[in-house]
């Protein structure tokens, strides 16, 4: 008798227990995971959000402008080397060594720069470079690919220096031009 009334006990309050109202339930197992429905919707939400990403950063145009910015630095190093040339020797260099190559002057030898950089875009090309016949003045130009780059040369192709012939750019390129100050 004792082991039926601890048994309906045990009912009693299983049945009347306040668990039940915080949502705790006994032998219940919840579902584990996401449905494939679910799984798609959050993936195209994500390949929506890359694809606005990418067309908003447009990974052309920024690495355009990168190799832009190189190309400027590369001329601004090289002016840095000439203007020491020519503060040394008393004229500009008549020619810019290839690219890779030294920048050597004077009768004991003088290393101005040790490697003249290259385009960034096509290695082997060097910057256009030019002087006049007396070496008192010079152009160094480079062709940018971004043509709404604000440094650009305000007439494409335009030599803004005193009697120097310099090459110009290709088609769908524009020039910056850097000159003896």
């Amino acid at each position: 008798m004792h082991t039926n009334f601890m048994g309906k006990e045990k009912v009693f309050r299983r049945n009347n227990s306040f668990w039940p109202f915080f949502g705790v339930r006994r032998n219940y197992k919840p579902l584990l995971g996401f449905s494939l429905v679910e799984l798609l919707v959050v993936v195209a939400i994500i390949g929506l959000l890359a694809g606005i990403l990418v067309t908003l950063i447009s990974p052309v145009t920024q690495l355009r402008r990168g190799r832009d910015t190189q190309r400027k630095s590369d001329l601004s190093r090289i002016q840095s080397a000439i203007e020491i040339f020519r503060a040394d020797l008393s004229a500009y260099p008549s020619t810019l060594p290839g690219c890779s190559l030294s920048l050597i002057g004077g009768a004991p030898a003088n290393t101005y720069m040790t490697q003249v950089p290259c385009d960034p875009l096509s290695p082997p090309t060097v910057y256009l470079y030019s002087a006049n016949a007396t070496s008192t003045t010079y152009c160094l130009r480079a062709c940018l690919e971004d043509t709404s780059d604000q440094g650009r040369d305000s007439s494409n192709n335009f030599t803004p220096c005193q009697g120097v012939a310099i090459a110009a750019c290709p088609a769908g390129k524009v020039s910056y031009t850097v000159q003896n100050p």
